[in-house]
């Protein structure tokens, strides 16, 4: 049984997806928004009122940060030098830097990893992404949109940057980079030398999505995170799932309890250093689309 803490709102489906596995207990909680109720499966736990309180005092096998990005990276550097296996909701820290220091204090730990990545354990993303590495890729484009808002949406903007690294591989550089009113793209060369695509549009009133397309040896591929189906020229491939994102957020989570309890990391999809890569690519498209003179920052 994996000895489990948690800080973050009670609320979010990471805590959710902890609170349901059979091979974990959650022995210590730390609520920063003041939720009063118990723990969701029942258990008990003690209750911290501050973050740093919990890492050094519980007796943990793992933690589970759904924090704000300094706070993640923070509390996870203490976490890590106690021998705790750590689940990072993303973003993992504030900046590139932070990132890095995080991952030279869980590396010198040797400590297990799971940054979140939910998209990542959607069945027919896994098969979109097979099937890509196994022919000749020829592109990609990533898509993400948001309902209107203040700004570039940059949480969905991380999310495709991670859909094109994870089909496509390795980012070498970034070739091209524009951004008009609410609307901001950019073309990065992949190390195996197609190029991908990425845009980010804001604005958008027929809802949310984030999206993947690619063209490998004349087939035409596409993914949609928010019904997570899958197009293969022009025929849909379906999952039928009870609840959604939600059903991802527990496979992830049964990813991470699994590697903590048997030793094995291969369940886990993105760990500490591919989320560092990931967050090295926002970085290189937020510096791009700097805002114009005058104009609010993303």
């Amino acid at each position: 049984m994996v000895r489990a803490g948690y800080i973050g709102p009670r609320q979010a489906a990471e805590y959710m997806a902890l609170a349901g596995r059979n091979d974990a207990a959650i022995m210590a909680i730390c609520d920063p928004t003041g939720t009063a109720e118990p723990p969701a499966d029942g258990a008990v736990a003690r209750t911290y009122e501050a973050p740093e309180e919990l890492v050094l005092a519980a007796d943990l096998d793992a933690l589970v940060l759904r924090t704000p990005p300094r706070e993640t990276a923070r509390l996870a550097r203490m976490a890590a030098t106690r021998g705790m296996a750590l689940f990072l909701a993303p973003p993992i820290a504030a900046d590139p830097d932070d990132a890095v220091a995080l991952l030279d204090a869980v590396q010198r730990a040797g400590v297990v990893t799971c940054a979140g990545a939910p998209m990542r354990y959607a069945i027919n993303l896994i098969q979109l992404r097979q099937m890509v590495r196994e022919r000749t890729l020829g592109w990609l484009a990533a898509r993400a949109v948001a309902g209107p808002g203040d700004g570039l949406p940059w949480e969905r903007a991380a999310a495709a940057c991670d859909l094109v690294r994870y089909v496509g591989g390795p980012v070498a550089s970034l070739s091209a980079a524009t951004r008009a009113d609410g609307l901001a793209a950019a073309v990065v060369e992949l190390q195996s030398g197609p190029p991908a695509l990425i845009s980010v549009a804001n604005g958008w009133t027929a809802g949310a999505e984030t999206s993947i397309e690619a063209l490998a040896d004349g087939c035409r591929m596409a993914w949609f995170a928010g019904t997570n189906h899958l197009v293969l020229d022009g025929r849909e491939w379906r999952v039928a799932e009870r609840n959604g994102m939600n059903d991802l957020h527990v496979a992830e989570m049964a990813a991470f309890t699994t590697a903590v309890r048997t030793g094995h990391r291969s369940p886990i999809l993105c760990d500490c250093a591919d989320a560092v890569e990931t967050l090295r690519l926002v970085a290189m498209l937020r510096q791009a689309w700097e805002p114009a003179e005058g104009e609010d920052a993303p």
